[in-house]
């Protein structure tokens, strides 16, 4: 869900800057640990995209968050892999 997170708009825009920058090689870093430790892939885990987005739904997010988990939920149902 680290794609998806939308960091509070109270911090620095240089932090949110960064972080953004950085975002998608934390996540690539942690796959790839996760697969090390796990044997699990990104194939086997992309499945479970849409129900633990939709869970996350339900919990106090922004609503920035809430909308891009909604885009992700609708583009992987329209575009299963």
């Amino acid at each position: 869900m680290i794609r998806y997170a939308v960091l509070p708009p109270s911090l620095p825009g240089k932090v949110l800057e960064y972080f953004d920058s950085i975002r998608e090689s934390i996540f690539n870093i942690f796959m790839e640990e996760y697969s090390k430790l796990s044997g699990i892939t990104y194939e086997e885990v992309y499945p479970w995209l849409v129900p633990i987005a939709a869970r996350k739904l339900s919990t106090d997010i922004s609503a920035d968050e809430r909308n891009l988990l909604i885009q992700k939920i609708r583009t992987c149902l329209r575009t299963p892999k």
